[in-house]
């Protein structure tokens, strides 16, 4: 049996559309939506292990500060090479 699933509109930065754009063109033998990969990205994220507030909190902080690094796509990256396999 599958997941329910629930919908909700999102806004993003043109940047991280960009970059959500190119994974799915990346995945495109696998027809992927951009749903599933901000799914996948989001499944990355709550991995049990990790302090999800207190993760968000720095992320905004910096974010906020204009201190979030370039590389803050590699999430995205990382989870385009766990659907390849």
């Amino acid at each position: 049996m599958s997941e329910r699933k629930t919908s909700f509109g999102i806004r993003i930065g043109e940047d991280s559309a960009k970059e959500l754009d190119k994974v799915v063109e990346k995945s495109e033998y696998l027809d992927v939506s951009k749903s599933e990969v901000v799914e996948a990205i989001l499944m990355a994220y709550f991995e049990p292990d990790t302090n999800h507030v207190e993760k968000a909190r720095e992320l905004i902080i910096r974010k906020r500060k204009g201190k979030y690094r370039k590389n803050r796509f590699k999430l995205m990256h990382l989870v385009h090479e766990e659907i390849k396999i």
